[in-house]
């Protein structure tokens, strides 16, 4: 009796043994996989926030209407492309003689910026930024977010490469253009402009882009259309934000935001793949109205396609970044 007591409890000691260790055996083998959940997790870039003058564009945001997060890639401020100095003659921006057409019976050339501010500032202020002695108006502050898979993507052809290598290539910034992840971009409003004002210009720069590449047809002009429409009884005050994500499958969102929010609902979908992409080309391509925020965006990536082999992205912040004040046009 002694001696089979002595064996049960024996093999009841192995088996508790057994358990144990098998217990830790399953544990081990199923931390790498763990692991691997972890790292999924945390692949969404740790890239910081950026500071436009008084705006914060976050490092991360959910555009509407969708679950997953996209990244700020960069941002800046746009620009005019146009300079006014005191006591001499300059052209001003484009902007201002298509719009002032109706109120001149002839095209005006120049004028002195007496003369010009006099009767003509206000209005242009509303619109574009200028350059005044050297000192820049600024009207508008942009932030270009991508999709996570932009950076595998784009890493295939430009790992590697400096931040002013990528910011003097037009290639790179048409492979953000055409990638096939999805784009979001924030424009954010430092001086007052109205929906018209805002989408003509917008529209002005896309039209001539879609011509110039010869991908103007009678689908376009409709978006097009359809594109200002959106806006007509639109205004924008200091701060609030027009919208625009770029998706995958060739449709531009477009949503509003009276306080700098990321709002959840849409205003308009435009499914016109070739319009979409001119939305964008017109801030970071070739002629974009923001050169600021394509050295910026030139600048982090170049960091963030070093590290992408790497489990976890490094947190991509360039000395350049640190404040979008220090962000100048090219």
């Amino acid at each position: 009796m002694e001696v089979t007591r002595a064996s049960f409890a024996a093999t009841a000691m192995l088996a508790f043994l057994f358990a144990v260790l098998f217990a830790a055996a399953t544990a081990h083998s199923a931390a790498p996989s763990s692991d691997r959940e972890k790292t999924k997790s945390s692949l969404l870039p740790l890239v910081t926030p950026i500071q436009v003058e008084s705006h914060v564009f976050p490092p991360t945001v959910k555009p509407p209407g969708m679950a997953k997060s996209f990244f700020l890639g960069g941002a800046g401020v746009k620009l005019c492309s146009s300079t006014l100095k005191v006591g001499e003659h300059y052209h001003f921006c484009d902007w201002f003689f298509q719009h002032s057409a109706t109120h001149l019976s002839a095209r005006p050339q120049m004028f002195t910026l007496t003369q010009w501010f006099t009767r003509w500032g206000p209005m242009l202020l509303r619109v574009r930024g200028l350059e005044i002695e050297g000192k820049f108006v600024k009207f508008t502050a942009i932030g270009v977010y991508l999709e996570e898979k932009a950076v595998p993507s784009l890493a295939i052809k430009w790992k590697g490469k400096s931040a002013e290598e990528l910011t003097n290539s037009i290639e790179f910034f048409r492979d953000i253009v055409t990638g096939p992840f999805g784009k979001f971009t924030q424009v954010r409003m430092i001086l007052p402009l109205t929906g018209k004002e805002y989408s003509e210009k917008v529209a002005e720069n896309c039209v001539a882009y879609l011509k110039a590449v010869g991908t103007y047809t009678n689908a376009e002009a409709k978006a097009v259309t359809k594109f200002l429409k959106v806006f007509k009884n639109e205004t924008f005050p200091p701060g609030a934000s027009v919208l625009f994500t770029q998706s995958t499958h060739g449709s531009l969102t477009i949503s509003f935001s009276k306080d700098g929010s990321i709002p959840k609902t849409r205003n308009a979908i435009i499914k016109n793949k070739q319009l979409a992409e001119a939305v964008l080309e017109s801030i970071i391509g070739k002629d974009g109205v923001s050169p600021a925020a394509k050295q910026s965006l030139a600048a982090r990536m170049s960091e963030l396609l070093k590290q992408c082999d790497n489990k976890t992205p490094a947190n991509v912040k360039t000395k350049s970044q640190t404040t979008a004040t220090k962000e100048t046009s090219a």
